[in-house]
């Protein structure tokens, strides 16, 4: 299998030669604050000496975003499917197409916090106390999607089956799930405006090492990602399944 022509270059290598590469590298370097366009002629090790980024660090960052096919412009709104009123579609969307790339964010997150640590303790006293509201935070989210995975939508894919005989037991769990989701969507997004508050609402200012800038990044794309899927479930999931609760 050929590789991508982005693995073989280094941090000597000129922007114009990254973004030649790879068509999403212009999109990322904008995302963690640099334009591109200024510099197209200038290698990557020098803006980044600059700037006082880590070189090797930017570029392993462009390489992996590259390797894993994510979409370049993931600020931008995505259009939703067209699963209408089937219910057991838009709980197998949110489970294979939403769920996944938030467990990935999570995790990147989370193995970006220690990159500070060398630093010692105090110099980065917001990004501890940030790290800890993000711990938290992440814990609740995956327990939340666990839910989802093996008890809100194994009920709501029975009752949208129509010939399927329905317990009263089971109507009362589903109607508490839907209690459950709606209550802890709210806490969860209250929970990430609080990490955002200890980051400076995830925008970085000009003088943000490469490792802030994009742990900001993925946060802004965790933030984006965790809104599309609370919209699913608000506008398509809980409406459908009080509907099918109703026709039982």
């Amino acid at each position: 299998m050929n590789s991508s022509p982005l693995t073989k270059l280094s941090p000597d290598a000129k922007l114009s030669q990254i973004m030649s590469a790879n068509h999403c590298a212009a999109e990322l370097l904008r995302s963690i604050g640099l334009r591109p366009s200024n510099h197209s002629n200038e290698t990557l090790r020098s803006i980044c000496r600059q700037r006082q980024w880590n070189e090797v660090e930017v570029l392993q960052w462009i390489k992996k975003k590259s390797h894993s096919g994510e979409n370049c412009n993931e600020f931008a709104e995505q259009q939703e499917p067209h699963y209408g009123n089937d219910l057991l579609k838009w709980c197998n969307y949110v489970s294979d197409t939403l769920h996944v790339p938030t467990t990935s964010l999570l995790q990147e997150i989370s193995g970006r916090f220690p990159k500070f640590s060398t630093g010692g303790v105090n110099q980065y006293p917001r990004l501890e106390e940030m790290q800890r509201y993000f711990t938290n935070f992440s814990e609740d989210l995956q327990l939340y999607m666990k839910f989802e995975q093996l008890k809100l939508f194994p009920l709501a894919r029975r009752v949208s089956q129509s010939d399927a005989h329905i317990l009263d037991g089971t109507i009362r769990q589903l109607q508490r799930g839907v209690q459950i989701i709606s209550s802890d969507q709210k806490r969860l997004s209250r929970l990430l405006d609080t990490v955002a508050e200890q980051g400076h609402h995830f925008h970085t200012p000009p003088d943000t090492s490469s490792a802030h800038s994009i742990l900001y990044k993925t946060l802004l794309t965790l933030k984006s990602q965790l809104n599309k899927q609370f919209k699913v479930e608000k506008e398509h999931i809980i409406p459908l399944i009080h509907r099918s609760l109703r026709t039982l």
